[in-house]
């Protein structure tokens, strides 16, 4: 990971300078809003299981970062070790933040519509 995982923590530390934190959601994800545009965005972490590649999970969310027409815009990405132990010892995590979706699909049921 060397120069890109030192990349996206200056990207994430910039980012955090330009979102202030409003929230956290009842699923434990942290809301931010950016103080200029006021839009809203999620950190996410997410735990890599170790039958999958650290790299290329990495590489996936960072090339979406880099991206003008991903689903969902991202707008940082930083690997990190989870400090919560498990049976397994620690385990590999990304830190990604995320534009914000407020409804997901499993809340349609629960929305009214005109």
């Amino acid at each position: 990971m060397g120069g890109r995982e030192s990349k996206s923590a200056e990207i994430l530390k910039f980012i955090e300078k330009e979102w202030e934190y409003l929230k956290t959601s009842k699923s434990g994800i942290k809301i931010y809003r950016n103080r200029y545009t006021d839009n809203e965005a999620e950190l996410h972490t997410i735990g890599i299981e170790q039958k999958m590649s650290l790299q290329k999970e990495y590489d996936i969310y960072n090339y979406r970062r880099t991206q003008d027409n991903a689903l969902v815009c991202v707008y940082a990405v930083q690997n990190l070790k989870d400090t919560a132990p498990n049976l397994c010892g620690n385990r590999n995590v990304l830190k990604v933040m995320v534009e914000s979706i407020p409804w997901r699909l499993s809340d349609l049921p629960k929305l009214s519509f005109r």
